[in-house]
């Protein structure tokens, strides 16, 4: 969702159309507005607070295996720290880098996937003063860099992003197994935010 006055109308319908959403906003947020009013609740945290704690529910749900009446927001400042440092290389309001980081903090809680546990998102970070692109879904530039960092090396990237190598360039370097892992992860990422595409032939 993009953040914006215009969209806190249709963002409160879906929560009231939805029973289990909306029962864990009267759990969750009954200290924002006692009558639950959902469109006031959003109004008064504004997007970010208002995705800030829905994001801190869920990540305390997957650590803990229940929901907090109290979420911790402290849950969120990798996320939102994220968010920062990619700003110069995206569209403001779209909370894509927020959602990236979102869904592997989850994963890290879940499984421990190896993949997910092995890479640093401070040095990932590096790379992308080397990138010229502004995009949208900077999650999906992130998710690249941060796959061919972990598979190519950081100077191989390096190199390759001071240039303008397009998606089947850096893909077709992985050996069998790092492109399916990469696929498999691609296509998990894009189911859980319900987007079947990312980048085929995407230039970085």
């Amino acid at each position: 969702m993009q953040s914006g006055e215009d969209n806190f109308d249709n963002l409160g319908a879906y929560i009231r159309s939805e029973p289990g959403f909306l029962a864990l906003v009267e759990r969750c947020f009954s200290d924002v507005d006692e009558k639950l009013r959902t469109e006031t609740i959003i109004k008064s945290l504004g997007w970010y607070g208002f995705r800030n704690r829905m994001a801190a529910i869920f990540l305390e749900y997957q650590l803990n295996g229940k929901f907090p009446i109290k979420p911790n927001l402290e849950l969120c400042h990798e996320l939102i720290a994220l968010e920062d440092n990619v700003k110069s290389q995206t569209v403001e309001g779209f909370s894509r880098a927020f959602m990236l980081g979102l869904y592997w903090k989850l994963h890290r809680y879940k499984d421990n996937n190896s993949f997910m546990e092995s890479f640093n998102w401070k040095e990932v970070l590096t790379h992308f003063k080397h990138t010229k692109a502004r995009v949208i879904k900077v999650d999906w530039l992130l998710f690249m860099i941060v796959h061919f960092h972990a598979y190519l090396g950081k100077e191989v990237l390096r190199e390759a992003l001071k240039g303008t190598p397009d998606y089947s360039e850096l893909y077709n370097r992985l050996d069998e197994s790092q492109k399916r892992e990469y696929l498999n992860n691609a296509l998990s990422y894009g189911a859980s935010i319900n987007e079947a595409e990312f980048f085929y032939q995407a230039r970085i």
